[in-house]
């Protein structure tokens, strides 16, 4: 079974949302030309780390947005994102198919890692 979606078409719904609704003082967008690409967060290791798919930046905050494409819960990935957006008083928000919404809104409050959740349809075939 396949997933058809563009996840560079979904981020940039995702940021066209945010420019209509709000207005931070910097964008940055993982793989888009128009956007510069957002730094890597590292975790309390700093020997890896994680790229966003999209930090908005603001007078006083940053959040961090990220995109998955399936049901693979990345828990790692989202404790160190989380932990940074709120260092830098901001949220963390997952972008996911509508069709693993609530596994993720389970895993999330399991390991209670606080985010945001936007969805969007995709199509299944």
């Amino acid at each position: 079974m396949g997933e058809l979606f563009d996840k560079r078409e979904v981020l940039r719904e995702v940021i066209s949302a945010l420019k209509n609704d709000i207005e931070p003082e910097k964008i940055l967008a993982r793989d888009l030309d128009d956007f510069p690409n957002p730094i890597k967060i590292s975790g309390k290791y700093r020997s890896s780390g994680f790229i966003p798919d999209l930090a908005v930046i603001y007078e006083e905050s940053i959040d961090v947005y990220e995109i998955e494409t399936d049901g693979n819960n990345n828990l790692k990935k989202w404790q160190v994102m989380q932990s940074y957006a709120t260092k830098c008083n901001g949220n963390l928000y997952l972008v996911v198919p509508e069709h693993v919404l609530d596994n993720v809104k389970n895993v999330l409050a399991n390991y209670k890692i606080d985010a945001g959740l936007l969805y969007f349809q995709a199509r299944i075939t």
